[in-house]
């Protein structure tokens, strides 16, 4: 239409939505020097819309503080438990209750421990002459509170034995299972054997079974079983192969 003129179309508006969903962006064109342009051309668009699409959100959970179970703040997140590889690092806090139904109550309630996973940036892999020196140190539990079974290597009696890990430094004699630290002490066999040694290999110790009674107290136990045998003066199977824990049941 002689006398009119529009502007070039630009970016006005961006997605609708802050996050996860479907949402618009829009561009938009006036008129340039014209008087009443809409109404004279109500024809002529000045206002695009196209669909677009955000990721997911992600959201801090926020917690409303219980004046029924008062706590102290989250402590700091622990050191990773893993000397290598992954692990955990976990953060407490405490109610602020003395003992009693309440307190009792409460740690129900509340949630007072949390975990998250974490990475020790340390190479999980040991080679012949690394184990060499591992194998040799006494196990340490770390300056930390926790509880964790670990196994060490114990070079006077040639075996992997179970000790409790408080969860923090320490040193690399500390496997997380019997077999991840036999594996690491046959390397240093296997470097001044030749290789018709033949180490035992056991499976993963299995998940708990149910509980053996019905009512009042009983056990539950895990077992594991013989891979291979050793052969060629290779080590030994340890005999244990089931291991129980206490287990209670409603009264009978």
């Amino acid at each position: 239409m002689p006398g009119l003129a529009l502007s070039a179309k630009r970016q006005t508006a961006s997605l609708k939505v802050p996050c996860f969903g479907i949402g618009i962006t829009m561009r938009t064109r006036t008129f340039v020097g014209v008087h009443l342009g809409r109404k004279r051309c109500p024809h002529i668009t000045v206002v695009e819309k196209t669909k677009c699409m955000r990721p997911d959100c992600t959201y801090e959970q926020v917690e409303l503080p219980d004046p029924m179970c008062p706590t102290t703040q989250w402590s700091d997140w622990s050191p990773c438990t893993s000397t290598c590889g992954k692990g955990v690092t976990i953060r407490t806090r405490l109610l602020l209750l003395e003992n009693g139904p309440e307190k009792e109550n409460c740690t129900r309630r509340m949630e007072l421990h949390q975990q998250k996973e974490c990475i020790n940036p340390t190479d999980c892999h040991i080679n012949a002459e690394q184990a060499k020196e591992v194998c040799v140190q006494s196990p340490d539990t770390g300056p930390c509170r926790g509880n964790y079974m670990r196994y060490a290597y114990n070079p006077q009696c040639q075996s992997c034995d179970a000790f409790n890990y408080g969860g923090c430094r320490g040193n690399r004699n500390n496997f997380l299972t019997e077999n991840d630290c036999l594996h690491t002490y046959n390397s240093i066999r296997g470097a001044k054997v030749s290789g018709y040694l033949k180490e035992c290999v056991l499976s993963e110790w299995s998940g708990w079974s149910a509980c053996s009674v019905s009512c009042g107290a009983g056990f539950a136990e895990s077992r594991r079983q013989v891979i291979s045998e050793a052969q060629n003066r290779g080590r030994l199977c340890s005999k244990k192969l089931v291991k129980h824990r206490p287990s209670t049941m409603p009264s009978c």
